[in-house]
């Protein structure tokens, strides 16, 4: 049996340079052998632990061979660096093996102690932290212990009355100039109070803050807009008389000078003769519930008043129109008198009547050229038209109806004699048309309408009543019309048709056609028209009826459509010539070239 006492030395080697001192400590020990002093050669391993038994190993192990042993006595160097000295308590264990033998080493028991003397090497480390403000006497750093390129002196001087200070420098030295006394005055705008700067506000309101004079008021009005207010803050009728005062009161409108009249939520009452709007005066409101818009019907039918009348560059949107139309000789919700209006997020609402004219959107008496664009409107009447009247005098240029519902309750036409001049313009996209009472979805009767109507995405569905409807009828001559990537869906009494004209051209590509009879083709006199289907389906009783007293021939192709009919082709009277190109029936047998 082995054992060992020794001394952790408090010799540490105490070799002071200039960098540190070293981290060296001697151990002095003695070694005894079956109760003998031992001699000879022996292997040592030296370990530092945090705790007197178990615990972890605080650094590598330091591993000593052939450590000469004389009647048991031996002195040895260890090294650990100064890590493991940083104030808490550490023991050695030593274990040993004879010089020169591979085996395994004997640990001797009990660790030792580690003794305070080598702790004079914590002295050199002091711990992140370890120093706080308490730990610093008062007074103790001064002028020359602080680093001027890196931390600004105390400033020690000030500047004489009638001066200021423009520089200070790092050892706390000022540098003075004197004070030019500069008076300041407001400019326009602007108010002065002592030597504090503030807006000039005028008007209304409590906003303390100034903006830019094209911004967006929460995107109520667009850039450049002049704003005009009203609050519904009465009755309805009161409400109303505010709107009326806020348009009378706009005198200097223009194209470069747009005016926008921002309405809360609320109801305004109008007269019969409505709000007429001037030339580039527009309205908002806040939403198609929360402002709502009446007027009573007018009895003024040579001279038609309307709920809202609308003039050049006119915009109406968010908000509700109703014409509450009672007994009157016309009820209209809208009536459009000039060119470049824009109606959007709109609910025009005609409500039930035994009014001669009705209609929700007309240009009707207006001898001036229309223009505008309809965009998520949705108009209902109860029997009437939807839009347009039955005798429009004004010339529509261009018309433009996109993502808006048209519809008929009761009996009446959905889109009736627009009014379009020679060359003007009409597109219908991605929009419905529905009349629910009998009647036609687009009717066009003046004879000036040329190759403009287009019906690109829409839904045209008639139904009820007790004669016999139309999806699309035309009555006058030059007739020109395209509908594309549609749906016409039409039921009623005998007679009824997706599509009926007198004279002119009507082309259909890639839609869907549903009624009793496809195409009714009827003409007087030597006009005749033609029928142009196009990779398209009609699901119909009789596909093509031919009738009427014409002298001229009426012509029909088919290309590369489905025919599902009882009877594809029935002429009446008068003359057809009908030409089908890869079309088939509902077999999907083909066709021959007549359409048989």
């Amino acid at each position: 049996m082995r054992s060992v006492t020794g001394l952790l030395a408090g010799l540490i080697l105490a070799t002071v340079q200039a960098a540190s001192i070293e981290t060296t400590i001697t151990y002095q020990g003695q070694l005894s052998q079956a109760g003998e002093p031992a001699s000879g050669n022996f292997d040592l391993e030296m370990r530092l632990f945090d705790v007197a038994d178990g615990g972890l190993e605080i650094v590598p192990v330091i591993n000593l061979q052939d450590v000469s042993v004389a009647d048991g006595l031996f002195t040895v160097e260890l090294d650990f660096g100064p890590t493991p000295y940083a104030g808490d308590q550490l023991w050695l264990q030593v274990s040993v093996r004879e010089g020169g033998s591979s085996g395994g080493f004997t640990q001797l028991l009990p660790r030792q102690k580690v003794t305070p003397a080598p702790y004079a090497l914590h002295a050199e480390m002091v711990a992140v932290g370890a120093v706080a403000g308490a730990e610093i006497a008062d007074g103790t750093i001064g002028v020359a212990d602080i680093n001027i390129s890196q931390v600004q002196q105390r400033i020690g001087a000030d500047c004489p009355s009638g001066s200021a200070i423009r520089q200070i420098d790092a050892i706390g030295a000022v540098v003075c100039e004197t004070d030019d006394d500069t008076t300041y005055t407001a400019g326009d705008g602007l108010a002065l109070a002592s030597n504090a700067f503030s807006v000039d506000f005028t008007g209304d309101g409590v906003a303390s803050t100034a903006a830019r004079s094209d911004h967006l008021h929460e995107d109520r009005y667009g850039a450049g807009d002049l704003a005009v207010r009203v609050v519904a803050g009465g009755s309805p009728a009161e409400n109303g008389a505010a709107l009326l005062a806020a348009v009378a009161g706009i005198t200097d409108a223009s194209a470069a000078r747009p005016y926008t009249i921002l309405l809360s939520g609320g109801v305004f009452d109008l007269p019969a003769a409505g709000v007429v709007l001037k030339p580039f005066v527009s309205l908002k409101g806040v939403s198609t519930e929360s402002t709502v818009l009446t007027a009573p019907g007018s009895d003024s039918f040579g001279a038609a008043q309307a709920t809202v009348t609308l003039s050049d560059g006119v915009r109406v949107e968010r908000l509700t129109v109703i014409n509450t139309a009672g007994d009157t000789n016309s009820a209209i919700a809208i009536l459009a008198t000039g060119e470049g209006f824009r109606l959007s997020d709109l609910n025009i609402r005609v409500e039930p009547t035994t009014s001669f004219l009705v209609s929700g959107l007309t240009s009707i008496n207006s001898s001036n050229a229309i223009s505008g664009r309809l965009s998520r409107v949705n108009i209902e009447v109860d029997d009437g038209n939807g839009l347009g009247a039955n005798d429009p005098t004004g010339d529509i240029v261009e018309l433009v109806i996109e993502d808006s519902v048209i519809r008929v309750n009761g009996a009446g036409t959905g889109i009736s004699d627009p009014g379009l001049d020679s060359s003007g313009t009409m597109q219908v996209k991605n929009s419905l048309v529905e009349v629910l009472g009998g009647g036609t979805g687009f009717a066009v009767s003046a004879s000036n309408l040329s190759d403009n109507l287009t019906l690109d995405g829409v839904e045209v569905r008639v139904s009820g009543g007790v004669g016999a409807n139309r999806g699309l009828f035309r009555a006058g001559s030059g007739f020109r019309v395209l509908v594309r990537s549609s749906v016409i869906d039409v039921s009623g009494a005998s007679g009824s048709a997706a599509v009926r004209f007198n004279n002119g051209r009507v082309t259909i590509q890639n839609s869907r056609i549903r009624a009793p009879i496809g195409l009714l083709a009827s003409s007087n006199g030597s006009f005749a028209g033609g029928f142009f289907l196009d990779s398209s389906v009609l699901d119909v009783g009789t596909a093509i009826q031919i009738e009427g007293s014409s002298t001229g021939t009426h012509q029909v192709r088919v290309g590369a459509s489905k025919i599902d009919a009882s009877n594809i082709v029935n002429v009446v009277s008068g003359l057809a010539n009908l030409v089908c190109v890869n079309a088939y029936d509902e077999n999907y047998q083909a066709l021959g070239s007549d359409c048989l």
